[in-house]
């Protein structure tokens, strides 16, 4: 049984730009991938300027708030502790 195909598309061989352009935005999609976006986080951003007293005075805040919620927290746990042996 003979099946009717279309002919294909003429193109010319010679001229391979568009094969040379996909095949460049395909090779730097993979090996020249554009850099992930950098959202400002202000949170953790230490400013230029910035003395050093000033930086460890609010890290010593920071780890003095976060003893006293680490200090409340073990005082409202329950139960066996395996460190507090009774031995």
């Amino acid at each position: 049984m003979f099946k009717v195909t279309p002919n294909p598309p003429t193109t010319d061989p010679t001229d391979s730009t568009s094969f040379d352009n996909a095949a460049k935005r395909a090779l730097d999609f993979y090996l020249k991938p554009e850099p992930p976006e950098t959202k400002s986080d202000p949170l953790f951003t230490v400013a230029n300027g910035i003395d050093t007293e000033c930086l460890l005075a609010n890290l010593s805040e920071t780890l003095a708030s976060a003893n006293a919620m680490a200090a409340d927290l073990a005082f409202d746990l329950d139960g066996s502790r395996p460190w507090a042996s009774s031995s």
